[in-house]
């Protein structure tokens, strides 16, 4: 990755300019682009939880995520800008990074066209920008890490080519604030309606019920189906098994303050383990549905 960078540098001057930040703790970075025709976003604002995504976006069995990310707080400054039909969307993409060479800043996650995964995924569901959705084959995402004067940054870039060739970017700066915290699929996916976890990972059990008890009381009028899942035995031992971890989670659900009559079961014994994205190495699988 900075080796494709290096070759920018003597073409490009260095445009890195620093703003005191508010709320006492870093500072704003911004960062300039390549050429800009219009300024689609541009915003600053405090960030509990931000998304910090780590690699490449996918669709699977109705869910939407990045191979991993982690969940940060800080001061999030993003800006998403159309820079225009005449520009190659990489080259425009590696002029963000050389503004911040000489940081040292480490590639956490780089990707180029289809290693990226899905635009549509990147634009409609991680980043909640639409303009961001364009050819799978005519996008990058980098996102790197780097300390300037003792205040932790990470720089994450989007760029994708349009279908009417027009490129847009979206380039978030974050000044972080606090420990970072691994995101298991149970956080990434509540805001979809949908979660799946393994039953015997205890954390994410409780976060689970956790999630799902704060969503129900949020929205009075929503129902949750529990669907077990279990692999590894027989048909019949596999759907009883499932039935029985269906029930448990109810159980536990009932005794977190939800109503009874809100929670349907069903057990439905085996499952395709390669559907599930990073749940493929468990034997058992439990899935909440919001209705």
């Amino acid at each position: 990755m900075l080796s494709r960078l290096n070759r920018h540098i003597s073409r490009w001057a260095l445009m890195l300019i620093i703003m005191v930040g508010y709320c006492g703790y870093g500072y704003a970075l911004e960062i300039k682009p390549l050429q800009s025709d219009h300024m689609v976003i541009d915003r600053q604002q405090e960030m509990s939880g931000y998304r910090w995504f780590q690699g490449a976006a996918k669709k699977v069995s109705g869910r939407y995520f990045a191979d991993k990310e982690e969940r940060v707080n800080g001061l999030l400054h993003r800006q998403v800008w159309e820079i225009g039909a005449d520009v190659d969307s990489n080259e425009a993409h590696q002029f963000i990074f050389s503004q911040i060479l000489p940081y040292d800043a480490d590639v956490i996650f780089d990707c180029r066209g289809l290693d990226c995964g899905v635009s549509n995924v990147w634009a409609n569901q991680l980043f909640g920008v639409s303009q961001l959705y364009g050819r799978d084959t005519e996008q990058d995402y980098t996102t790197v890490s780097f300390v300037l004067d003792k205040q932790p940054y990470i720089l994450s870039v989007y760029t994708v080519q349009r279908g009417n060739r027009r490129v847009y970017q979206l380039v978030d700066v974050l000044a972080l604030k606090g420990d970072v915290a691994p995101v298991s699929e149970v956080v990434a996916n509540i805001e979809h309606g949908h979660l799946a976890f393994n039953p015997e990972d205890l954390q994410d059990r409780r976060k689970a019920v956790e999630l799902a008890v704060a969503r129900l009381n949020e929205y009075p009028e929503l129902r949750l189906l529990i669907v077990g899942r279990s692999t590894g035995g027989s048909f019949s031992q596999n759907l009883e098994d499932s039935r029985k971890l269906a029930e448990q989670q109810k159980t536990e659900l009932v005794a977190a303050g939800v109503g009874v009559a809100r929670i349907d079961t069903l057990g439905i014994g085996d499952y395709d383990s390669d559907a599930n994205g990073s749940l493929l190495t468990i034997n058992s699988l439990i899935e909440l549905w919001f209705r």
